[in-house]
């Protein structure tokens, strides 16, 4: 398997957290599992396809060529054709509202993988006939740089949106331990307000996308040798407890099982560069 990220333009730099590559000849297996890490996702198949695998039903559906992966508040597992090549476009937390349809909010996108098309609308389906004609990862990247520019450029932020651009760094910083009471003060907002801007350009509340963000922090750290109390201490987690059920919440397993069996998916994930460590957000 191979995956490799690719920096957008500078004038989308603070909408798109990257896009990137996965090719692998070998696909075809076991499904490889996939965890909540924040952030919505736009995917090409440019070659082959693949399947969602339910991991609490067991329930499979074929994802969509070009698929809109909405902000995922549980696991579920990825089966790859042979072949495989995909290009995504991994958007920051807050930032892909900027880009749907007016008043279609995130959270109704919630563990959806929906068809692009459909969802982004009539402005988009030049784009996916082009997309359909690509031969290289390159040319994709290209086209949908391109669309993502031009629909930035003629959509002015949401109302809300400046709170929002503080306040995910913000939680981003402190790595999911916020202190959201002092986050409402610097704003000087309501805690209902800020849920309701998150329900809408996030797709779940403050709250959850700290825990979100303490899962992610720790999964980083179980590639590295230690005990899982130390993991648990070095994340700022109470106690190893209070670790072990929020990452079975958002895993289906144990940190020590999950350690056992890394998939080549995740082991991808967990390389401490990737842009998919999302308290490296550019401010």
């Amino acid at each position: 398997m191979q995956y490799r990220e690719i920096s957008p333009t500078p004038a989308l730099a603070t909408c798109i957290n990257c896009f990137w590559v996965l090719e692998d000849a070998a696909a075809g297996t076991a499904p490889d599992p996939v965890f909540p890490d924040a952030s919505l996702e736009l995917l090409f198949y440019l070659r082959g396809a693949s399947e969602r695998v339910s991991l609490a039903e067991g329930a499979t559906a074929s994802n969509p060529r070009l698929e809109l992966a909405g902000q995922m508040t549980r696991p579920y597992s990825i089966r790859w054709a042979p072949g495989v090549c995909l290009v995504g476009v991994r958007f920051f937390p807050h930032t892909f509202a900027r880009f749907l349809p007016p008043g279609l909010p995130v959270h109704e996108l919630n563990d959806l993988a929906l068809d692009a098309e459909t969802v982004l609308g009539a402005d988009f389906k030049p784009v996916a006939r082009r997309l359909a004609d690509c031969a290289y990862p390159a040319e994709a990247v290209a086209l949908l740089q391109a669309y993502f520019l031009t629909r930035l450029r003629h959509r002015a932020p949401a109302a809300g949106t400046p709170y929002l651009e503080f306040a995910v760094p913000y939680i981003l910083a402190a790595q999911g331990h916020a202190d959201l009471d002092a986050l409402l003060h610097k704003l000087g907002i309501g805690g209902r307000y800020l849920e309701r801007l998150f329900g809408q350009a996030v797709g779940v509340s403050p709250k959850y996308f700290c825990r979100i963000i303490r899962f992610q922090q720790a999964f980083r750290w179980l590639d590295r040798p230690g005990s899982l109390t130390a993991v648990a201490m070095a994340c700022g987690y109470y106690d190893q407890a209070h670790f072990i059920r929020d990452f079975r919440h958002f895993t289906g397993t144990t940190p020590s099982a999950f350690r056992r069996a890394f998939g080549p998916i995740s082991t991808a994930f967990l390389v401490e560069s990737s842009s998919s460590y999302l308290y490296n957000f550019r401010d």
